[in-house]
């Protein structure tokens, strides 16, 4: 099959066209401080992410990166030994190469499990160390941004947070005081592939001459109701036994409750958010949250539209199984899970975003793993503007080198033809949400959409009741903490 050429995989043949260039030919006159030409445009003549970042030589500096382990394949974000035929290996590979030619430095990345990376962070910086120059943690590690141990990164001169480089939700929703001490964007593909989504099973939707939801996606009619006009009535007890198992047929298959922040997300609604002030606050809409609700309910409950597996760990598989037997319309997944799990799929799926909650939202709003990596730089690091033009540089080359075959890096497949589906990919990796409540796990809002559905209620007011105290508690402790990690970044 052929593989989709567009404007992506024209920058992508560029960029490498002039990797070779830029090895053989190296900087100028003395080699330092010079601006590199190799990399200026793209085959149709644009000016590529990476060409816009202060070029500098660090006389083969070591720039250590440590993150969090456990998480699927997040360490590919940075490793590659060499050119494999692998789609996301040779793209990080040859980033890896262009960047570490340009700035003369040397790369390594470390991994540690949570329970080790977050002490030693913070043992490191009550002796006023700092071993590595980034830092990728995830939502587990998130209270040492408020704690005083990472920099605001507001502070360091290379990193244009107005970029689409740097996902601007997480810049929007995370920046209290005008002061940010994390970021999200293509420095880490990871943070890409951890995306929410959903899946189509094609051979289905022509047998039942269902239209393919493309069409309303890009209509912006992608919503709560035209999903349930597709999955109504689409269960069906297939063995006759009079009750659902996994031999059944479904509208919708996901993995355990987890899977419920996609479609609950998928509004775009939020519980919390930086107020007028600049401080956090907890505010939102009640008639909001109860529409959103009510659909997620109904596709769950009410109609047993959703094959809700237990979430054993030991059954991991489990929904992609359905969806790959042909026996669910829909699956409800992550991007990076479509190619540990459907590679070998026999039947045609399609790729869409999670649907909105009507055709007024603006945007589709995908639900982002709260184990993706953030980005961050410890307080005490002895060069902060070194560092924050060496992630820079790695973030540029990333949206430059790596993320335009993202489809092909989601489905592990290369020349795959199947462009509708690349587009909507595109569509979920920049329409990313993120709701403070849910990142800093204040009580009872972190899991709503998962402590409710688990249960089956529909007393909304009655569960938030139980949370009016310590929420509240937990965001003025957050504020707090915050103004005194500011003044700290201020003394530097």
């Amino acid at each position: 099959m052929k593989k989709i050429i567009g404007r992506w995989s024209c920058m992508l043949i560029a960029v490498c066209m002039c990797f070779c260039v830029l090895v053989a030919c190296g900087g100028g006159e003395d080699g330092k401080e010079t601006v590199n030409g190799a990399l200026e445009t793209t085959a149709d003549g644009e000016a590529t992410a990476f060409s816009t970042v202060r070029k500098k030589d660090y006389d083969e500096y070591a720039f250590n990166i440590m993150y969090f382990a456990g998480q699927d394949g997040l360490e590919k974000d940075f490793v590659a030994e060499g050119l494999t035929g692998e789609v996301l290996n040779d793209r990080v590979f040859k980033k890896n190469q262009v960047v570490t030619q340009t700035y003369n430095i040397v790369l390594k990345l470390e991994t540690m499990t949570t329970d080790e990376l977050y002490p030693f962070i913070r043992n490191n910086s009550l002796v006023g160390d700092s071993p590595y120059d980034v830092y990728g943690i995830n939502r587990n590690g998130i209270s040492l941004c408020y704690e005083g141990y990472f920099l605001d990164l507001t502070m360091l001169d290379d990193i244009d947070m107005t970029k689409e480089w740097w996902d601007q939700k997480w810049i929007n929703s995370m920046t209290v005081n005008d002061s940010l001490f994390s970021l999200v964007g293509d420095f880490s593909i990871g943070s890409l592939q951890s995306l929410s989504c959903l899946c189509f099973n094609k051979d289905l939707f022509d047998d039942r001459q269902l239209e393919h939801p493309y069409a309303a996606v890009r209509a912006g009619e992608w919503t709560y109701e035209k999903m349930l006009e597709y999955v109504k009535d689409a269960t069906q007890d297939l063995d006759d036994n009079n009750k659902y198992n996994e031999d059944d047929f479904y509208g919708l298959a996901g993995w355990g409750t987890e899977a419920s922040y996609a479609l609950f997300y998928g509004s775009g609604f939020s519980f919390a958010r930086t107020g007028e002030t600049g401080d956090l606050e907890i505010s939102y809409n009640m008639d909001t949250l109860t529409q959103v609700y009510d659909y997620i309910h109904r596709i769950w409950n009410v109609e047993k539209n959703y094959r809700n597996d237990t979430g054993d760990s030991s059954q991991h598989s489990y929904p992609w199984d359905i969806f790959k037997a042909d026996r669910s319309l829909f699956l409800d997944t992550t991007l990076l899970k479509i190619g540990l799990f459907l590679s070998d799929m026999e039947s045609e799926y399609g790729v869409i975003p999670s649907p909105k909650l009507n055709t007024d939202q603006t945007d589709y709003s995908s639900y982002s793993s709260y184990t993706i990596p953030m980005t961050c730089v410890a307080v005490n690091t002895s060069d902060p503007q070194r560092t924050g033009n060496i992630i820079e540089a790695f973030c540029t080359a990333s949206y430059d080198m790596v993320t335009p075959d993202i489809f092909s890096i989601v489905t592990k497949l290369q020349n795959v033809n199947d462009p509708d589906s690349a587009e909507m990919v595109d569509i979920i990796i920049r329409t990313k949400m993120f709701d403070p409540a849910h990142w800093y796990v204040l009580s009872g809002y972190t899991n709503f959409c998962r402590a409710m559905l688990k249960t089956g209620s529909t007393n909304i007011s009655s569960y938030l009741k139980g949370y009016t105290k310590p929420a509240p508690a937990e965001i003025e402790n957050i504020n707090k903490l915050y103004k005194e990690s500011q003044s700290k970044n201020q003394n530097k």
